[in-house]
This record gives structure tokens, sequence and C-alpha cells, in this order.
């Protein structure tokens, strides 16, 4: 019983490093559009639909790591999704060194699901990509800065 159950495992890890792959090409799609558009002047509203597209597939990749116990990869995401969410709501500006953290947080998943053996994750990953942040938008409803999370 225990073979069949650790068979079923390694299939759907081999069906999340493909579907993985797929996501992450999207993603990295979506951040260099973004790039290219912080770089000359972009509709607001295509920069808009490009952050949510790539916060859609973080969050899904970021899911379907966590059903297959690749907390590893759920955590990097974990940080991108709270960027791209804070981005996404007007509360983080949109900066070539925010989409550079992004790339690098991407690549660091990309990275991840290349490794033979257990899962691990780069914890100076992490604080990396979230310090990439910066500070807060100011709210001008409340007088100060709102700070998101995902």
């Amino acid at each position: 019983m225990a073979d069949r159950i650790e068979e079923l495992h390694e299939r759907l890890l081999t069906t999340f490093k493909v579907e993985a792959a797929e996501h992450l090409q999207l993603i990295t799609s979506n951040l260099f559009a973004l790039e290219r558009g912080t770089e000359s002047p972009t509709e607001t509203q295509e920069l808009q639909e490009l952050m949510e597209a790539a916060f859609r597939e973080v969050h899904t990749l970021k899911g379907a790591a966590r059903s297959v116990s690749r907390t590893d990869v759920e955590a990097v995401c974990q940080t991108a999704e709270s960027l791209l969410s804070r981005a996404t709501r007007g509360q983080l500006h949109l900066t070539p060194a925010l989409i550079d953290q992004l790339q690098d947080a991407m690549n660091e998943v990309s990275g991840l699901l290349s490794q033979a053996g257990a899962p691990r994750v780069d914890q100076a990953a992490i604080p990396q990509a979230g310090a990439a942040a910066g500070p807060a938008v100011p709210d001008p409803a409340s007088g100060g800065a709102r700070r998101g999370g995902g």
C-alpha cells in the first residue's frame, strides 16, 4: 500500500512540475511585458491587466505547490503574490526594480523545481523579494501609508 501511495505522489509531482513550467513561462512573459511597459508610455489599463494576469498565475502556482507539499515553492510564490497584490491595488509602485525582484523570485522557483532530492527554500531569497516592496503608497483617505498583504 505504501508503494502505491509513493507512486501516486511521484506521478503528482511529475504533473506538478510540467504545469509549474507552464505557469512560470506565462509569469515570465507577463513580467517582461510589464518591464517594457515601465520603460515606455503604455496604457495604464494594459499594465493593470498584465499585473493581474501575473498575480493569477503566481496564485495558481502557489496553490499547486501547496497541494503537492512543495512548501519551498509555495513560500517564494507567496512573497511574489503579495507584491503583485499590492501593485495591482495601487499600494505599491510598479518599478523596474520591483519587476527584477519578481523575476528573481521566479528564477528561484525554477531552480527549486530543477533540484533533485528533498525540497528546500533559499531563505535569503524571500526577504530579498519582500524588500523590493519599498515604501508604501500614501492612502489619502486615512492620511497615512497603506501596507498590503496577500
